[in-house]
């Protein structure tokens, strides 16, 4: 009978090992440039660990209010979040500076670039490291697709919580949407920029694993949400769009964006269907957020 049950008892600590070797081999770590995020930071910060990120690098470009402070109360309660200066760009990107930074900090397996504004939403796999599991060993990127959300409606903020505050989006095959942002191999990456990561071998593709266009940068020819998308809350209330646009860019910190954001307003406040995928994570959301925050 004792010899019965070391054998159980091995052969549940040998799954458990497998297990953790799996959920390792499909780990990913989440890199962002906040900048006056105050209002969202905890939010996004929750819910990309409710997904299964990691880890999450925030790299604080000078922000004036209270983002720095958020981001070091989670660190203080989780290993899994990291506060990071940006560092002197010498008349470059701040936010490629940032990323080529952060990769040394990166221990994992995959990794990702994302802004504060841009929420992954696994809603086939209900993980991070669920989609990855899925993705075939020959393909070293694989290219996310947005999703983009306008107002709801919604004038004014006062709302709780971003993810359900703006529900209404752009049609699937908005054009715009093409844009992507990257799930990468860390040790296949060779360079990266805004919208892209350049890697050194293998197969890029979109969500569903077909190819994209050689020399694609930043958006492909077609717009792929297979049981995964990128949702953009760009928009939101319009006194938070004009906030923003006061701004400057993050890869661009000498150009205005003040002039035009009339024309970017028109073109971003889409709200002709609804989507709520992403209602599946609040319950982890929340409980995420409430650990974090206290």
């Amino acid at each position: 009978m004792i010899r019965a049950r070391l054998e159980q008892l091995t052969n549940s600590l040998r799954a458990t090992a497998r297990f953790a070797r799996g959920r390792r081999r499909h780990a990913c770590t989440l890199v962002a440039v906040a900048r006056d995020e105050g209002p969202y930071i905890a939010e996004w910060l929750a819910f990309h660990l409710a997904i299964g990120f990691e880890r999450i690098l925030v790299f604080d470009h000078g922000s004036a209010d209270e983002t720095g402070a958020i981001v070091r109360r989670a660190a203080m309660r989780t290993q899994a979040v990291s506060l990071h200066a940006v560092p002197e760009a010498h008349g470059g990107s701040p936010q490629i500076a940032a990323y080529a930074a952060a990769l040394p900090f990166v221990r994992t397996p995959w990794v990702a670039f994302f802004d504060i504004d841009e929420f992954l939403v696994p809603w086939r796999d209900g993980s991070v490291q669920a989609f990855i599991a899925r993705v075939p060993d020959d393909v070293s990127a694989v290219h996310i697709n947005w999703r983009s959300f306008g107002s709801s409606g919604l004038t004014e903020p006062g709302y709780d919580l971003v993810t359900e505050a703006f529900v209404r989006c752009a049609e699937a095959d908005w054009q715009y949407q093409a844009h992507y942002k990257t799930l990468a191999r860390t040790a296949q990456i060779r360079q990266v920029n805004i919208h892209e990561l350049e890697t050194r071998t293998g197969r890029r593709t979109l969500s569903d694993f077909t190819d994209v266009a050689p020399g694609t940068i930043g958006s492909a020819d077609r717009i792929v949400y297979d049981g995964i998308q990128l949702n953009h809350y760009q928009a939101k209330t319009r006194s938070e769009f004009d906030r923003r646009m006061r701004h400057p860019r993050a890869d661009a910190p000498n150009v205005s964006r003040m002039a035009d954001r009339d024309l970017r307003w028109q073109l971003l406040d889409r709200n002709e269907v609804e989507d709520r995928s992403i209602r599946r994570f609040q319950p982890m959301l929340r409980a995420k957020l409430k650990q974090m925050t206290g």
